[in-house]
This record gives C-alpha cells, structure tokens and sequence, in this order.
C-alpha cells in the first residue's frame, strides 16, 4: 500500500479476523500493530461490505450509526490478500 501513488489512488486496509468479523483503519497500516490483536480491533471501525446506491460497493460501519456519517469507504477494485489455513479451504475463496 505504501508503494501506490497517493495523489492517483486511495489505499483502504481491511483486516478480516478468524471470527468473520471485517475492519478498516489506518492502524492496520503499521506491523507493529498487530503484536497484539485485540488491542488493535478497539482501535479499527467495524465494517460490512454492501452495495451502494449508485450500484458500486461501499465498506459500512458495524452497526449502522442513527446519526452522522455511515459510509467508511468507497470501493473501485479490491486486491484480496489473504493468509492462514482457514483460507485455504475450498469453501474460503466464496467468503469473499
């Protein structure tokens, strides 16, 4: 993510947990981070992927709040890297 262009493109990390749950945040950013992963979860927003109005894919905060600002991120293209043995089931890659 480091290596993109910034002023041609907007890099959102996203991190998927074991437990299915998916976050975003700039914190996913440092490796140093994730020595500790339940300290990092309290510091990600939760999110769901889901349509957006115009047809596109939008991230959405986990709970959808009442009030204020509901959308993370907007999604063009998606690079899915991913890593372990839950992965590497046949039933992983339909997850996603």
């Amino acid at each position: 993510m480091h290596a993109l262009d910034e002023k041609l493109y907007e890099a959102v990390p996203v991190y998927i947990a074991k437990d299915r749950q998916w976050y975003t945040g700039e914190e996913l950013r440092d490796i140093e981070n994730y020595k500790d992963l339940n300290q990092l979860f309290e510091k990600l927003q939760k999110i769901t992927v889901t349509g957006g109005d115009d047809g596109g894919v939008v991230l959405q905060k986990k709970p959808v709040p009442k009030f204020g600002k509901r959308i993370v991120a907007e999604i063009d293209v998606a690079f899915p890297i991913v890593h372990g043995t839950v992965w590497r089931r046949r039933s992983s890659p339909g997850f996603l």
